[in-house]
């Protein structure tokens, strides 16, 4: 939304990002602590209490990396007004610049 120019209307996805980015990475952090843990100390389930460890860390890594990414995209347009066009980065200054457009197509 951010890179089509509909910054008035970023709030919309913003707030909802917001909310499952926080879920999702407590949910992960309280899965480590509160289940995974107790396992590694039992030497019957240390092996499951591993892997799920491991899994879990990964899955938040690849959140906190799309959310970085997201942010370092929303900075560059809005600060520097470089814009993502079918994959290349161009900045109105360009000859022929039109926005990006907008939807799934």
């Amino acid at each position: 939304i951010i890179n089509a120019g509909k910054v008035r209307y970023a709030w919309v996805t913003l707030l909802p990002m917001l909310f499952v980015a926080t879920t999702t990475l407590m949910a992960c952090w309280l899965n480590i602590t509160d289940n995974y843990l107790p396992l590694i100390q039992q030497p019957t389930t240390a092996t499951q209490g591993y892997v799920n460890s491991i899994l879990t860390i990964i899955i938040m890594l690849c959140a906190i990396v799309v959310l970085v990414q997201a942010v370092k995209r929303w900075y560059g347009v809005l600060a520097k007004g470089l814009y993502s066009v079918a994959g290349r980065v161009v900045s109105p200054a360009d000859k022929d610049f039109s926005p990006p457009e907008f939807g799934c197509s």
